[in-house]
Protein backbone atom coordinates (compact mmCIF):
# COMPACT_ATOMS: atom_id res chain seq x y z
CA UNK A 1 0.00 0.00 0.00
CA UNK A 2 1.44 3.57 -1.08
CA UNK A 3 0.12 6.50 -0.21
CA UNK A 4 2.00 9.44 -1.10
CA UNK A 5 -0.63 12.67 -0.62
CA UNK A 6 -2.15 13.66 2.78
CA UNK A 7 -5.72 14.85 3.34
CA UNK A 8 -4.86 17.85 5.65
CA UNK A 9 -3.94 21.29 3.96
CA UNK A 10 -0.31 22.57 3.53
CA UNK A 11 0.85 19.85 2.75
CA UNK A 12 2.20 19.99 -0.67
CA UNK A 13 3.84 23.37 -0.93
CA UNK A 14 1.50 24.83 -3.32
CA UNK A 15 -0.85 24.88 -0.58
CA UNK A 16 1.72 26.53 1.76
CA UNK A 17 3.20 22.88 2.92
CA UNK A 18 6.73 21.39 2.62
CA UNK A 19 6.41 18.82 -0.19
CA UNK A 20 7.44 19.52 -3.74
CA UNK A 21 4.38 19.86 -5.60
CA UNK A 22 6.36 16.92 -8.02
CA UNK A 23 7.05 14.44 -5.70
CA UNK A 24 3.66 12.51 -5.06
CA UNK A 25 3.24 11.79 -8.93
CA UNK A 26 6.83 10.99 -8.97
CA UNK A 27 6.30 8.61 -6.02
CA UNK A 28 2.85 6.94 -7.04
CA UNK A 29 4.31 6.40 -10.06
CA UNK A 30 7.32 4.52 -9.34
CA UNK A 31 4.75 2.70 -7.37
CA UNK A 32 2.86 1.47 -10.49
CA UNK A 33 6.14 0.41 -11.99
CA UNK A 34 6.85 -1.55 -9.31
CA UNK A 35 3.68 -3.40 -9.17
CA UNK A 36 1.33 -1.68 -6.24
CA UNK A 37 -2.05 -1.74 -6.61
CA UNK A 38 -3.38 -0.19 -3.60
CA UNK A 39 -3.18 3.04 -2.74
CA UNK A 40 -3.98 5.46 -0.13
CA UNK A 41 -5.42 8.61 -1.49
CA UNK A 42 -7.10 11.53 0.67
CA UNK A 43 -11.06 12.00 0.47
CA UNK A 44 -10.44 15.80 1.04
CA UNK A 45 -8.27 15.87 -2.30
CA UNK A 46 -9.91 13.10 -4.61
CA UNK A 47 -9.43 14.81 -8.16
CA UNK A 48 -5.81 15.71 -7.20
CA UNK A 49 -5.04 12.22 -5.99
CA UNK A 50 -7.02 10.21 -8.31
CA UNK A 51 -5.06 11.96 -11.18
CA UNK A 52 -1.78 10.11 -9.45
CA UNK A 53 -3.23 6.66 -9.77
CA UNK A 54 -4.61 6.84 -13.23
CA UNK A 55 -5.29 4.68 -14.74
CA UNK A 56 -7.38 2.59 -12.61
CA UNK A 57 -7.11 -0.86 -13.28
CA UNK A 58 -9.91 -3.37 -11.84
CA UNK A 59 -7.40 -4.89 -9.25
CA UNK A 60 -6.61 -1.49 -8.04
CA UNK A 61 -7.73 -0.70 -4.38
CA UNK A 62 -8.09 2.98 -2.79
CA UNK A 63 -8.09 3.11 1.15
CA UNK A 64 -9.26 6.87 0.93
CA UNK A 65 -9.33 8.46 4.58
CA UNK A 66 -10.40 11.82 5.65
CA UNK A 67 -13.94 10.88 5.22
CA UNK A 68 -16.19 12.95 7.87
CA UNK A 69 -14.78 15.64 10.27
CA UNK A 70 -11.84 16.08 7.93
CA UNK A 71 -14.50 17.16 5.37
CA UNK A 72 -14.44 14.35 2.79
CA UNK A 73 -17.68 12.73 1.49
CA UNK A 74 -18.34 8.97 0.71
CA UNK A 75 -20.89 10.54 -2.35
CA UNK A 76 -17.91 12.41 -3.63
CA UNK A 77 -15.73 9.02 -4.05
CA UNK A 78 -17.88 8.31 -6.64
CA UNK A 79 -17.04 10.92 -8.73
CA UNK A 80 -13.60 9.95 -9.01
CA UNK A 81 -12.90 6.37 -8.18
CA UNK A 82 -14.95 3.30 -8.63
CA UNK A 83 -16.58 2.89 -4.93
CA UNK A 84 -16.28 -0.64 -4.94
CA UNK A 85 -12.56 -0.63 -5.24
CA UNK A 86 -12.76 2.02 -2.90
CA UNK A 87 -12.21 1.32 1.48
CA UNK A 88 -13.36 4.79 3.01
CA UNK A 89 -11.69 5.16 6.37
CA UNK A 90 -13.60 6.67 9.37
CA UNK A 91 -12.38 7.69 12.36
CA UNK A 92 -13.45 10.34 14.69
CA UNK A 93 -17.06 10.65 12.57
CA UNK A 94 -17.72 7.27 14.65
CA UNK A 95 -15.61 7.38 17.48
CA UNK A 96 -16.19 10.58 19.09
CA UNK A 97 -20.04 10.28 17.90
CA UNK A 98 -22.79 10.07 20.43
CA UNK A 99 -23.83 6.98 19.34
CA UNK A 100 -21.19 5.06 17.63
CA UNK A 101 -23.30 2.22 16.17
CA UNK A 102 -25.65 4.89 15.08
CA UNK A 103 -22.73 6.67 13.13
CA UNK A 104 -21.19 3.73 11.59
CA UNK A 105 -24.43 3.00 10.52
CA UNK A 106 -25.28 6.10 8.80
CA UNK A 107 -22.00 5.67 6.97
CA UNK A 108 -22.27 2.16 5.65
CA UNK A 109 -25.93 3.43 4.16
CA UNK A 110 -24.34 6.56 2.57
CA UNK A 111 -21.89 4.04 1.36
CA UNK A 112 -24.39 1.78 -0.17
CA UNK A 113 -26.92 4.13 -1.44
CA UNK A 114 -23.47 5.69 -3.71
CA UNK A 115 -23.04 2.01 -5.12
Amino acid sequence: VVGALMTHPEFLECEGGFLSDSAPKRAMSIAREEGVRAFVVPGTKLERATSLVQPVGVETRFLVPGIGRQGGMIEDIAAFLPLRQCFPIIGTAIYAAADPGRAAREFAARYMAAL
